[in-house]
């Protein structure tokens, strides 16, 4: 069922061994095993993602696509966002098991800082530096 965690066990009355003596055959145990996502982990009903962008896009702010379970969502990025900040998107997470709703995708912005520039691209940051 959706929103079963690593570990849980499913019981599937009377599909386990046949009982002695003519009696009932017994409840059969399922333990379920999630493999791992590459790019999501699971806290409970919640979906954690790492998402790397521009310093520009920190400084500026603006709007960005984020990678869910469910496709690529708009989040806006308040100008002045700091690297490691965690944001919510509601309603994106794991549907609860058994319950209505879904948990959330919280997202942790990292500062992606490029490891070559141009000339031009330097020069613009030098001037920027001096302005701050």
């Amino acid at each position: 069922p959706e929103g079963i965690e690593d570990g849980q066990a499913l019981s599937l009355s009377g599909e386990g061994a046949a009982g002695e003596f003519g009696a009932p055959s017994g409840d059969l145990y399922v333990v379920v095993h999630v493999e791992p996502h590459p790019e999501f982990s699971r806290r409970g009903d919640d979906i954690i993602s790492e998402q790397k962008f521009r310093f520009d896009q920190f400084a500026l702010g603006g709007t960005v696509p984020i990678q869910t379970i469910d496709g690529t969502v708009n989040m806006k990025i308040p100008a002045g966002t700091q690297s490691g900040e965690v944001f919510r998107v509601r309603s994106k997470g794991i549907p609860k098991l058994g319950r209505f709703g879904r948990g959330d995708h919280l997202v942790k912005i990292v500062i992606e800082v490029p490891r070559q520039l141009s000339k031009e691209a330097k020069r613009q940051l030098e001037v920027l530096r001096d302005v701050l």
